[in-house]
């Protein structure tokens, strides 16, 4: 690989070694160690385990690409049957509200984010396809299932990544979705219902994942870009106002700018908060 030898993995890896310093590898004593301290507790989400050099829209290269991360999401059926799932997200596409299509981390280019799509039709300056891009998903349930329930549990969880990463499951992807049932429960549930509610916490688990990451290696989260979009709109109209009106007195001018940038950033809050409510309804625990 660009960033060295790789052992072949006989069961699934995510390839983050283009970020921070690639001779860093986790050895037995790790492995040892995070079994070891394994508990119930809340999982940490974020640049945390697998997910600590993950990295998701990259048809510009990865440096024009957005920080991403390990995320979680739970949610207990009307039986009382619990569907959870576990994403490490290092996709080649974006990664989107899967409720609104609202881009939340993706290419970036000068406008904001480039739609991975148009990045692949119009071979955009800087386009790329590595090879190297991996969503890897966990799906666990507390009820009883056969193997063939399971393997088909892992199928219709596996929709809930085309719901959130755009596009999904293409030729330099290598999602996964693994699956397994504790048998703790007899759910009346069918393997349907299970299987349909796998694939929303998997959806809800992949933008966690981002929602949580944090700056590293120089590139940006999701929340990081969010701020700067609040800021820059303001920062073009003061711009635009300043081209607009030179015949103006000075005193007027201001006075006409601090008129519209108050009204811009009503129009923002309410926008805002509309928006805060639909992905804080997304990104809350369901029990």
């Amino acid at each position: 690989t660009p960033a060295g030898l790789v052992p072949i993995v006989p069961a699934a890896v995510v390839y983050d070694l283009g970020i921070g310093d690639a001779t860093v590898r986790p050895s037995l004593d790790d492995g040892y160690t995070a079994a070891m301290d394994a508990t119930d507790d809340p999982v940490t989400e974020g640049c945390v385990g697998a997910g600590t050099g993950v990295t998701v829209g990259k048809a510009l290269g990865i440096a024009q690409s957005v920080k991403s991360g390990l995320g979680t999401a739970a949610v207990t059926a009307l039986d009382g049957t619990v569907v959870a799932a576990l994403a490490v997200v290092n996709a080649f596409g974006e990664v989107v509200e899967p409720n609104s299509g609202v881009v939340l981390a993706g290419p970036r280019d000068a406008e904001g984010f480039m739609p991975t799509i148009d990045a692949m039709q119009q071979r955009a300056p800087g386009f790329q396809t590595p090879v190297q891009n991996t969503t890897l998903v966990v799906v666990a349930t507390d009820a009883t299932l056969t193997k063939e329930q399971t393997n088909a549990l892992a199928g219709m969880a596996d929709d809930g990544i085309a719901r959130a990463v755009r596009p999904a499951h293409t030729a330099v992807d290598g999602d996964l979705v693994f699956a397994l049932a504790t048998g703790r429960r007899q759910s009346t549930m069918t393997t349907s219902t299970l299987g349909a509610l796998a694939a929303d916490v998997v959806a809800r688990a992949i933008v966690r994942a981002v929602f949580f990451a944090t700056p590293a290696a120089g590139l940006p989260s999701a929340r990081e870009l969010a701020a700067q979009r609040l800021v820059l709109p303001v920062k073009r109209l003061v711009s635009a106002l300043l081209l607009e009106l030179p015949a103006l007195p000075r005193w007027m001018q201001v006075l006409l700018q601090a008129q519209q940038i108050l009204s811009l950033r009503k129009q923002t809050r309410l926008s805002l908060r509309a928006s805060s409510r639909r992905l804080e309804e997304f990104l809350k625990p369901q029990t």
